[in-house]
Order: structure tokens, then sequence, then C-alpha cells
């Protein structure tokens, strides 16, 4: 490991410049040995408003079959059971939420055919592999929860709220930039599913609260994350650095 710590040093320009996807890769960039001192830009990865954006909820539970008449809690990731993804910590937090009149959807790769959560009913999807299936999948739930406990950035919240689902994540890692606490979902504090719980139940709980935030979501995702500002961001920075 001395070996290859060495030769990255050796072969990292002084002048290089990084593009962090968050602030909080930036700062693990600058703690660390080899890009200590170097020059760090934050430019968030973006989302395509042609492909993510809010499907009236009836018509896209109808599309997936899931039920109308119910509250939906969307729980998603590339590899659901990823350590990195906190899926523990979301069935912890399922003790503190009443199953009531809430379905939990889950999407993505999993060990098993099926999820197994007690107490609630469930759907499992199964792998999303299109923009059309995720943009319904988000679109019909009420809050998408992401209790990833360590996220280079977070694209799924991104996605949830391009099409206007609020998100309620742990403030802390990628998550941490992209939710505005209180105003387009919940940030819980690290690594707390009580406050996760609190979180899920304040999306919930009123319904205007749940419209407000909707429409929060909505507009922070196509003001922050649209990936043609995004790729503004890159020519701008190209063209400093080439102008240098």
């Amino acid at each position: 490991s001395n070996f290859v710590l060495r030769r990255k040093k050796r072969y990292c320009p002084e002048d290089i410049v990084l593009i962090a996807i968050s602030n909080w890769q930036a700062e693990c960039a600058m703690a660390s040995s080899v890009f200590s001192g170097k020059q760090i830009t934050v430019i968030p990865n973006g989302v395509n408003r042609r492909e993510f954006f809010p499907v009236p909820k009836n018509l896209a539970r109808e599309a997936l079959g899931l039920p109308k008449d119910k509250k939906i809690l969307l729980v998603g990731a590339q590899h659901i059971q990823d350590p990195y993804k906190g899926f523990p910590l979301f069935l912890q937090a399922l003790e503190y939420i009443e199953p009531g009149e809430k379905t939990i959807v889950f999407f993505g790769r999993s060990r098993g055919k099926t999820i197994e959560v007690k107490g609630f009913d469930h759907v499992y999807l199964g792998f999303l592999r299109d923009a059309i299936s995720m943009r319904l999948a988000y679109s019909a739930a009420d809050v998408f929860v992401a209790p990833s406990v360590e996220e280079a950035f977070g694209k799924t919240l991104v996605e949830s709220m391009a099409c206007g689902t609020p998100v309620v994540a742990f403030d802390a890692t990628g998550p941490k930039d992209i939710v505005e606490h209180l105003e387009s979902g919940y940030l819980a504090k690290p690594f707390d599913p009580r406050d996760l719980a609190a979180g899920i139940n304040w999306v919930l709980e009123d319904k205007d609260r749940t419209v407000g935030l909707s429409k929060s979501s909505v507009f922070r995702a196509s003001e922050h994350y649209d990936i043609e500002m995004i790729a503004k961001r890159h020519i701008d920075l190209y063209k400093r650095i080439y102008e240098k």
C-alpha cells in the first residue's frame, strides 16, 4: 500500500484540477495525502429533466399495479443490500412507524427474489432498467427514503425530487447537499433510525405539507441539477483552465 501511495503521488500532476460531485467527496479529497493542496471544484451530477418529471400519482400507480388508497414509501438502489445503502437502518426505522394505510415499495437488485418486511404490506419491483419505469416508481410514491450511510452523491434522490417526490435521508455525505431540510424533504440525524422514522412520519402526516414539499422538490431539482446547467459548469471550468 505504501508503494502504491508513493506511485500515485509521483504521477499526480502539480496543476491537476479535481472535480468532486459533492462537498463531502471534496472534503475527503482535501484530507487525502495525494490530493491535499490541489484545486478541487464541486460540480454535482445532473438529471435529465426530459426523462424525470412528475407523472400523475394515480396513473403511475395504475401502471405499476400499486394500491391507490395507501401511502407509499419507496426505497431503492442499484443494489439494495449494499452495506453503504443502509437498508438495515431503514428496517429499524420501521419499528417507529405505524403500518396503518402504508405500503413499502422496493426497487433494485436483491440477493433474493423477495424482500421480507414484517408488519407492512410491501411490493418488490425488481431491478428497473429504464427511465420510464423509474419515473413511474418515483411518481407513484409519497416519499422516497434514502438511508445511505456513505454516498458520493445520491442520484436517486435528485431523480425522485425531479418527479415531485420528497426525500428523507441522513444529514451526511452526499445527500446533505441535495435535500433542503424541511423544504424539499427531511435530513435525519446520522445515523439514527428513530429520527429517520420521524422524518418519514413528518412528510406523510400532513397532506398540504406533502404537496408543498413536492413542489419544492421539483423546483430544487430543476434549478440545481438539470443536466444542461451542469454541463455548462463543466464547460466553464474547462475554459478557465484552458485560458490560464
